[in-house]
């Protein structure tokens, strides 16, 4: 399923580690590998989101 707010080469990106960790076949090592890029990709767009000038703070 396509979503309209995550750039394409993330979606495929998100795919392929879908595979992995779902799709059967992979071994213990490629689904740790793939639970790792996952959450470095997580971390990486947390801090671009935090760091985004145009995002403004709900606080207050």
């Amino acid at each position: 399923m396509r979503h309209p707010r995550i750039p394409n080469k993330d979606q495929a990106f998100l795919h392929s580690c879908t595979e992995i960790l779902f799709g059967g076949g992979s071994s213990a090592t490629q689904r740790a590998e793939a639970i790792e890029r996952v959450g470095r990709y997580l971390e990486e767009l947390v801090i671009s989101k935090e760091n985004d000038p145009a995002r403004t703070s709900s606080a207050g």
